[in-house]
């Protein structure tokens, strides 16, 4: 496991996320996953809770590793919805 954290509060999330509109949610099959701070079930919890607040989530994703080198391929073969967002959240 490469870092140890804890997701940050929803309030400080939606903060750095005011300018944005569409936002694109990218979460870790690893270290997140197996912390609970940005696996499946919290991407979808956190893409529930942009809706709720006024963003447009256009697309998610957990990559497998999202600090290895597929990282590459995998942001590639979703770059339409990425490229709708305004932002990106990684959750890693």
């Amino acid at each position: 496991m490469i870092t140890i954290r804890r997701q940050k509060p929803l309030e400080e999330i939606t903060q750095y996320l005011n300018r944005c509109q569409g936002v694109y949610l990218i979460g870790c099959g690893t270290c997140a996953t197996m912390l609970h701070t940005g696996g499946k079930s919290e991407v979808l919890e956190m893409k529930q809770q942009l809706e709720a607040a006024g963003k447009k989530v256009t697309g998610w994703m957990v990559i497998p590793t999202a600090c290895d080198a597929l990282t590459r391929e995998a942001l590639a073969e979703n770059a339409e919805n990425i490229e709708a967002s305004d932002c990106i959240l990684v959750m890693s």
